[in-house]
């Protein structure tokens, strides 16, 4: 028996809370698998959830630190089961919790169906295994108790287009992108094939110049799309969060799927679901119907140019006030419409003869207020604004014959604001 055997004596999480301030041992079932963050400092954490026989659901918090995301452990599924060596036992504001240093502490995950396999998927570099491992992993294997996946009752989901601020909720979606921000923050692009509910955008002292939104283009999908935040739903993660991987065969899964199925059947199911029934007399264009197209489809369009109508509605303007819209060095309109539809958000410029046609000719400034305040939902009272959904006509073109891709803008061409 190796000298170092007392080193490696597992607790029960029951026992593990009444040591404090202690290093300690444990090996239990993963019942929950948070997102990984960053730190205040400089590291990585990922908070895990354990139960065993004694401890049920939601279960004991393990927080993981490591300087390096491939140091943390990847659990593949909830009902995994993680063995723990020299974590330390902590107590904040009555809940309990294990610390994990990456310098000091160590992990092995094995896969928690039963199986003749007792090796570990993943172990950090210091881990060294116990000689009771084995046993201990057959006894959380073939405990019925310890299946915390069939103890937990799943709330019902949410579909996005019932979405509630202030609200916690379940959602099943599908991830189309992950980003980071300059903080270290994770943030998750994601969709369940309907359309959230319209944003009132407030309307600050000196908007005008304070919505010149500092957006970057990110990688989605096949092409770039504007990151823009302001009027966006935005759901945050909690400690108690957790994210799990589900099965084509889920039944939410496949409702939303039929769901997707169904609006991309035809050019009218695909339109917004706040724009029936039918999208405002605010603007005409040129373009017939049977062109029409999402700005998502735009962006992922296999060539440059392209020409469509789309349903959009206007989130901001730079500039929005009449007397600004034309430059006083040529007298041609020059403005940056950030527009939107369920898909994506993008920047759309109108210049030149565009914009001779777009704002009817040259109508003076009383007119053309007016009809900036139609198209970007002002009623009343300025602080708050709803936008209509209104037709246009894009085009996509590219500025740097070298990098056409990363160059490629939008204009609006061959529509007309109605006054």
């Amino acid at each position: 028996m190796s000298t170092s055997e007392p080193d490696y004596f597992y607790l029960p999480l029951r026992d593990a809370k009444k040591s404090l301030n202690m290093r300690i041992n444990l090996m239990a079932k993963v019942s929950k698998i948070g997102t990984v963050r960053k730190s205040r400092g400089s590291d990585y954490v990922l908070v895990l959830k354990l139960v065993d026989r004694y401890e049920s659901s939601p279960g004991l918090s393990v927080n993981l630190f490591a300087d390096k995301l491939d140091k943390l452990p990847q659990a593949r599924s909830t009902g995994d089961i993680i063995s723990l060596h020299h974590v330390e036992m902590k107590l904040n504001n009555g809940e309990f919790f294990c610390t994990f240093n990456g310098k000091s502490s160590s992990f092995a995950l094995f896969d928690g169906e039963a199986s003749m396999d007792l090796s570990p998927y993943q172990t950090s570099i210091n881990y060294q295994a116990a000689d009771n491992d084995k046993k201990i992993l057959m006894q959380l294997r073939g405990t019925s108790e310890n299946k915390p996946e069939q103890a937990l009752v799943e709330p019902m989901p949410t579909l996005f287009c019932n979405l509630k601020a202030e609200e916690n909720l379940t959602v099943v979606c599908k991830v189309f992108h992950v980003s980071e921000t300059s903080d270290g923050d994770l943030v998750l692009f994601v969709w369940d094939a309907t359309d959230s509910p319209l944003v009132t955008l407030q309307i600050a002292h000196g908007w005008a110049k304070a919505n010149l939104f500092a957006s970057r283009s990110v990688s989605f999908v096949k092409r770039d799309f504007v990151c823009i935040p302001k009027g966006l739903w935005r759901g945050a993660l909690t400690p108690n969060s957790y994210i799990k991987k589900l099965s084509d065969e889920d039944n939410h899964v496949q409702c939303r799927q039929r769901i997707f199925n169904g609006r991309n059947s035809s050019k009218v199911d695909a339109l917004p679901l706040s724009v029936f029934p039918w999208p405002s007399n605010v603007t005409e264009t040129d373009l017939a119907y049977s062109s029409y197209s999402t700005l998502m489809e735009s962006l992922a369009y296999p060539e440059i140019m392209h020409k469509f109508t789309s349903i959009v509605r206007v989130v901001t303007s730079y500039p929005w006030q009449a007397k600004d819209l034309r430059s006083p060095a040529t007298g041609n309109y020059r403005v940056r419409l950030t527009i939107e539809d369920p898909t994506a958000r993008i920047h759309a410029y109108i210049f030149g003869e565009d914009g001779e046609k777009f704002f009817d000719g040259y109508p003076s400034i009383g007119v053309l207020s007016e009809k900036m305040k139609k198209l970007l939902g002002i009623k009343g009272s300025p602080a708050l604004r709803n936008p209509p959904w209104i037709w246009c006509c894009l085009m996509s073109y590219y500025l740097d014959e070298k990098d056409p891709w990363g160059s490629r803008r939008y204009r609006i061409f061959g529509t007309t604001l109605i006054g």
